[in-house]
């Protein structure tokens, strides 16, 4: 599990989350809203959300480190190679979980992709959480570390809903391992690069990239995310986006007994 933040002080947490009051002794005085209590089968975590209050236990200024270690996958990918001019069926720009999937799939129905992404090798900064049937039924069951058997969402203190589904925590590093030499069984090639320019053509696109290289398709996909930076909208474009952050933090002991839960206060 990802160290998100480190302190020097002893901490403890001053509010009860519905009814829960738990000291840690590496962490402290955190006024959660928003919290996500998470417990897993072996060990337990408090990650709490936004609008977080964090108060020092003496005049030293609380300091809060964000641990971010780029992580980069370790094997040799196999390398667009612009000088033979050839076209390729699909170009996905963008190698994200989106865009690493569709270049999967396509090429498994036997077309050549070019995924074009500036760090390719990358591991994916997010974190994220799935419903574990949904990866069983993309075969992806060895990607999560942590499992729970169901979650109960709480609405406010007296609103409480459970829902009967297990949900799971993804191992990165193992999901894009496992999709990109997937991609490469299937001849998927890469490209280090970013694109910055694409020109139509009537029987392809041509994606400039910002090292020089062109790289031709006879079809392309923007897998960029947010951005879209390459698709051109003919109304204003204005989408909707959904903001998840928080600190982790692990426990010695609470005083839940459903630790095979994952647990989420909503405010």
């Amino acid at each position: 599990m990802d160290t998100l933040l480190k302190t020097h002080n002893k901490l403890e947490f001053l509010h009860p989350l519905h009814g829960f009051a738990n000291k840690v002794s590496a962490f402290g005085s955190l006024k959660p809203q928003n919290q996500d209590i998470r417990f897993g089968s072996k060990r337990e975590h408090i990650k709490l959300g936004k609008s977080v209050c964090v108060n020092a236990s003496s005049s030293t200024l609380l300091e809060l480190v964000p641990e971010t270690k780029k992580e980069n996958l370790e094997f040799e990918l196999p390398v667009y190679d612009p000088s033979k001019g050839l076209v390729v069926d699909l170009a996905v720009v963008g190698g994200g979980p989106a865009g690493l999937a569709v270049a999967q799939q396509v090429s498994e129905a036997g077309l050549s992709v070019c995924s074009i992404d500036p760090s390719p090798k990358l591991i994916w900064p997010n974190n994220y959480g799935v419903w574990v049937d949904e990866f069983e039924a993309m075969d992806l069951l060895d990607c999560l570390d942590t499992t729970w058997s169901g979650a109960m969402v709480f609405i406010d203190d007296k609103t409480t809903k459970d829902l009967d589904r297990p949900y799971g925590r993804v191992n990165r590093k193992q999901l894009k391992s496992k999709m990109m030499q997937k991609c490469i069984s299937n001849g998927v090639k890469f490209h280090q690069a970013k694109v910055v320019k694409v020109i139509h053509e009537e029987s392809k696109s041509l994606l400039i990239c910002n090292d020089g290289v062109t790289i031709q398709a006879a079809v392309v996909l923007d897998a960029t995310g947010f951005s879209r930076c390459l698709v051109q909208y003919d109304k204003p474009y204005n989408p909707g986006y959904q903001v998840a952050y928080g600190i982790l933090a692990e426990v010695e002991e609470h005083p839940l007994s459903m630790i095979s839960h994952i647990i989420r206060a909503i405010k």
